[in-house]
């Protein structure tokens, strides 16, 4: 049995109905580890459903930049505390 962990992704469209995510992604199978590409192909309506469901809450946030995050998730860093 082996596993898989991403570590990172790109998402764009590769024409007006086909969505992309692709990613480098180290994978560890009986003790070895290699790297290879893991990637999701979507439709258009498919993403949009997809993100909906996945993303989380929208927060209203003010005097602030958003920062680095993975898998969706984000940290938002105060001006004044940066």
């Amino acid at each position: 049995m082996g596993s898989a962990l991403p570590v990172n992704r790109l998402g764009f469209f590769l024409n007006p109905n086909l969505f992309t995510v692709n990613g480098l992604t180290e994978w560890t199978f009986d003790g070895v580890t290699a790297w290879g590409e893991d990637h999701e192909n979507f439709s258009a309506a498919e993403i949009r459903r997809h993100s909906r469901d996945w993303r989380p809450p929208l927060r209203r946030v003010t005097g602030g930049r958003i920062v680095g995050g993975s898998a969706g998730s984000c940290d938002v860093v105060h001006p004044t505390r940066a």
